[in-house]
């Protein structure tokens, strides 16, 4: 389970999702939201792009998923 640490204020999302991590923009959001307490799902074609976005992080901080997220059948699933 994500648990993230600090608890955002309960106006605050708790969880964000960040689709195509592997790129920079999205490499550099996550990592943001992570600095900032959040907990991140992401999302990315190559897990070997997303490896660099959960390093350092523990897994109850940050979940990632390899995924073509262009593809609606992987989406769906």
């Amino acid at each position: 389970a994500l648990t993230c640490t600090p608890t955002p204020p309960a106006d605050q999302p708790k969880l964000f999702l960040v689709m195509d991590a592997g790129s920079d923009a999205g490499y550099f959001a996550a990592r943001a939201l992570l600095a900032a307490g959040y907990c991140v799902a992401v999302s990315g074609r190559h897990v070997s792009q997303l490896s660099r976005v959960v390093h350092g992080y523990s897994a109850s901080r940050v979940f990632a998923v390899a995924a073509d997220s262009t593809d609606q059948a992987q989406v769906m699933k």
